[in-house]
Order: C-alpha cells, then sequence, then structure tokens
C-alpha cells in the first residue's frame, strides 16, 4: 500500500517530468524523493518512470497510476478539510424534530439563516409532536428539537426561539364571528369547546386550563384533540370553539374566524404561546451549538 507521501511524491514527478524539480516543489532534497519513487516501484514490482540522463517519461504502470494519485490525494484532502469543518461545527448533517407549529412559525426562518451562515450543514427534519422529541433526544435519534415548552427536564436543556399571541377560534358562521373587536373570555361560559389532549399535547393542555382557571370560565368542552390542526378542522364544522396561536391564520379554513382575545382580572395583555429549541447537553456536537447560536438571535460564534 502507497503512502500519501508516497503518492505525493509520485505526482510531483509525473507532473514536472523532472526530480529535480519536483524535489523543490516539494520542499525536500531529491535524494529522499528518489527513495520514495523506488519504494513505490519495489511494491508494485514495476517501473513507474523511465529515467536518462537527459528526459524522465512515464511508463505505462504510470500512466495507469496517475489519475488515481491525483483522485486519492484531492479525496484525502476535501476529506481533511471536511472533518476540520465538522469538528468547529460549520458542516456536516443534523437532524431536527419540529412540530407541526414551528414549521409554520420559526423553522423557516432558521433554515434560511442556515443557508446563508452554513451552507455546507445537511438537514434532516422530522415532524413530531413534543413528547415525541423529548424522547428521540434522549435516544440521540435527533440533535435539535423545535416544540413547546417541557418545563424542566434531567438531561434537556432549551431555549425559548419563538412566541406569539393566543387567538379564538370559532365558526364563521357564529354570532361572535361577525364582531372583530377582542372577545372577553367570560363569553365562553358554558359554550361548546375544543380542548388540547392532556397527553400529546401537555403544554397547551396545561395553559388552557390555566387560562380558563384564572378568568372564571367554565367552558363546556366537547372533544380532546393533540394536534392544532385536527382542533381546526373541528372548529371549521361547528363542533365548538378554540383558543390556538395567532400562526394558525395561515392554515385556517374560510370557515373559522380568528378573533383577539381580551382577558379580565386586571390582565392587560393577551395570553401568549412560545416554541423552544432543545437539546441534550451532553451529547450536542459543534454544528448543533452552532444552529442554537443562530436560532437563540445570536450568531454562529457563541452557543448557549
Amino acid at each position: 500500500m502507497f503512502s500519501m507521501v508516497q503518492l505525493e511524491c509520485f505526482l510531483a514527478v509525473a507532473e514536472e517530468l523532472h526530480f529535480g524539480q519536483a524535489a523543490e516543489r516539494l520542499q525536500m532534497t531529491q535524494p529522499p524523493l528518489s527513495r520514495h519513487i523506488q519504494q513505490m516501484e519495489r511494491t508494485i514490482g514495476t517501473p513507474l518512470f523511465h529515467r536518462s540522463s537527459r528526459r524522465v517519461e512515464l511508463t505505462a504502470a504510470g500512466r495507469a497510476l496517475l489519475p488515481r494519485a491525483r483522485q486519492i490525494i484531492d479525496l484525502a484532502t476535501k476529506s481533511e478539510a471536511e472533518v476540520r469543518s465538522v469538528g468547529a461545527g460549520i458542516a456536516g448533517t443534523l437532524t431536527i424534530g419540529y412540530t407541526a407549529m414551528a414549521g409554520l412559525t420559526i423553522l423557516p426562518d432558521l433554515i434560511r439563516r442556515k443557508r446563508e451562515e452554513f451552507p455546507g450543514v445537511r438537514l434532516f427534519l422530522r415532524e413530531l409532536v413534543s413528547t415525541d422529541q423529548v424522547d428521540e433526544l434522549a435516544r440521540g435519534t435527533i440533535d435539535l428539537a423545535l416544540m413547546r415548552p417541557i418545563g424542566a427536564r434531567q438531561g434537556i436543556a432549551s431555549r425559548r426561539v419563538f412566541e406569539e399571541e393566543l387567538v379564538l377560534a370559532v365558526p364563521s358562521d357564529w354570532a361572535l364571528a361577525s364582531d372583530a373587536a377582542p372577545v372577553s373570555l367570560t363569553a365562553l361560559e358554558g359554550t361548546p369547546f375544543l380542548m388540547y389532549s392532556p397527553g400529546e399535547s401537555r403544554y397547551l393542555h396545561d395553559l388552557m386550563q390555566t387560562i380558563l382557571r384564572e378568568q372564571h370560565v367554565r367552558p363546556r368542552i366537547m372533544q380532546y384533540a393533540g394536534q392544532i390542526m385536527a382542533i381546526l378542522a373541528l372548529v371549521s364544522v361547528g363542533l365548538g370553539c378554540a383558543i390556538v396561536p395567532a400562526s394558525a391564520r395561515d392554515i385556517a379554513s374560510s370557515r373559522i374566524a380568528l378573533l383577539p382575545i381580551r382577558l379580565g382580572a386586571g390582565k392587560a395583555d393577551p395570553p401568549r404561546v412560545g416554541i423552544d429549541l432543545a437539546w441534550a447537553p451532553e451529547t450536542v456536537t459543534p454544528l448543533a451549538r452552532s444552529i442554537i447560536a443562530i436560532a437563540v438571535g445570536g450568531n454562529a460564534t457563541a452557543a448557549p
């Protein structure tokens, strides 16, 4: 087997067709260059060059080796650069989990910024509910997760990367839909209501429970669903109303009216909902840290 040094010596002589010039190009003396070539010829059992006092020419074996030597050296050079880039967090492959609403909000901007700052990074994207993303992070099958906040969880770190207001989704033929003014949640008392599943959508379920309890409102829960798209589908057929993120405007049908919410009890600001970027600190890669840095509003030079 040839060493990289031997291949570099062969390539220099093959391209210069002069041992002295090849040695000068490699910044070495001629005797060790000649020894490397001789060792190669002994290894394969045939000459690579015809040598005379006047000229150096490739043999048939030398001509056959030349393109392969170039390919090997080129591949080794590129591989070294790629590995160095991966180690520096500017190249490689990254798997990101995301919820459907993250796909509508924060993910497109993250992909755009990744293309601008890390064009050599290849992304694999997996749509998963938040609870499944936590499991996948723990197993190491995804590198980063864009999901609803999960609170403190051992082995998982997270940062808030997106927030938006909540709005009220009602069937467009309901009386509430005729008024674009903010709706007081007290209007939902006894009203048919669609609630998030406490299993698949624990964060949104608990958040709705808290908001309704603080506003002393008890709607009539008609159905539970785990995904916002499912909630909107049930609203569109008149099964009830629901509180959803404002970004639902991008996917709500014409049979749904989305209305601003007004809180009572001294709460002036509308309720908000967040999306977190999460990762496993013990296994986070340099590349993942680079993406974390741009996602939280910084740059690739500093990650949490």
